[in-house]
């Protein structure tokens, strides 16, 4: 029987390939659902290339709702794949963020036995905080949806049986679920049936080597924090690395970040700015780079990154959780507090 994985996000894609290697799922639909960000949707179809290449024996098949600029034709292609898969037969459906309204749309429409929730980083920790909620029906339409949508298009989930696939540690995402239990949580250790297949397509060329590696984040674009406040931080945390010795470094840009914000953070360090096709952990796990040091605000590729072995000094940069939002200053400290135990808080 097939298997479904809706996905948003490379990390997500990943992640969820991961979790059907690790329990024998080779037949595998994968809906990809565009963000509209181009270096987003770029990574995810230059990931599953490289993932075919790979995982040769596995059945995949990617079908991708394109978000064009007509909003219209981008809701017509999606509920014209909602349509299409609504009476398949799945024995289970993956996504990568329950919180998305069209996430929702599959996870309220098509049968499975198993709603199985993947990483993507912090927005993980948020998406358990909903899994209660998946009871109660999204409101795409707010105030002015119709009855025949509630009845025939949204009907409402009995008591699914949830489980939750990720690097994380299950003590963040109990303290981010009252709900979660040890049944409904695998840990995604990167065993060699995993990620380690892709030390095969190292490059035969010598990494480049940087003194400090800056894993970026969307922070700023999703109003967590200022982008002054963001620059300012990074620019103190450099500072302190550098001490006496001036520091090769590379900013690694999210792909949902601004590019003015990038370009401003390049002058104002002095550094390489990348973006790369492929998700940051395959990057380093194929030695296309090497540092010495690797830092970040809140991005979960700093843990996957230490639970991979990479050889360096990993750092993570402090936020005041008094200035964030009461979700954004949960979100935060569960992530430093697990960055705490292996990483230096600067």
């Amino acid at each position: 029987m097939k298997n479904i994985l809706v996905i948003e996000s490379p990390f997500q894609l990943i992640s969820g390939i991961q979790y059907c290697i690790k329990n024998n799922l080779t037949l595998v639909d994968v809906i990809f659902i565009e963000t509209g960000v181009f270096e987003n949707n770029k990574q995810v179809y230059s990931l599953f290339d490289k993932i075919l290449e790979v995982y040769d024996s596995m059945s995949l098949h990617l079908y991708a709702i394109k978000r064009g600029a007509n909003k219209v034709s981008f809701l017509i292609n999606l509920f014209l794949y909602l349509y299409r898969v609504k009476n398949g037969k799945y024995s289970k459906l993956i996504v990568g963020d329950v919180r998305s309204p069209y996430t929702r749309l599959f996870i309220h429409n098509i049968e499975y036995h198993l709603l199985t929730l993947v990483d993507d980083g912090i927005a993980l920790i948020n998406s358990v905080t909903q899994v209660d909620d998946l009871n109660v029906q999204f409101k795409v339409f707010k105030k002015w949806r119709l009855k025949l949508f509630d009845k025939y298009l949204y009907p409402l989930l009995i008591n699914p049986k949830v489980l939750v696939f990720t690097i994380l540690p299950y003590k963040v995402l109990k303290e981010a679920s009252k709900s979660l239990t040890l049944d409904s949580y695998e840990e995604n250790s990167f065993i060699p049936l995993h990620l380690n297949q892709f030390k095969n397509e190292k490059s035969d060329s010598a990494g480049k080597y940087y003194d400090l590696v800056i894993i970026g984040g969307a922070i700023v674009e999703t109003g967590m924090v200022s982008e002054s406040l963001y620059i300012n931080k990074i620019s103190s945390a450099v500072k302190k690395l550098k001490k006496k010795k001036d520091l090769k470094i590379l900013y690694v840009k999210h792909r949902r970040e601004s590019d003015t914000k990038v370009n401003t953070i390049s002058t104002s360090l002095d550094c390489e700015i990348e973006c790369f096709d492929l998700p940051l952990e395959l990057v380093f796990l194929q030695g296309h780079v090497v540092s010495s040091n690797i830092i970040t605000f809140t991005s979960a590729a700093l843990y996957s990154l230490y639970k991979m072995s990479i050889p360096s000094k990993y750092y993570f940069i402090q936020l005041n959780t008094e200035e964030l939002s009461l979700q954004s200053a949960l979100s935060v400290s569960r992530m430093t507090n697990l960055f705490s135990d292996f990483a230096e808080g600067i």
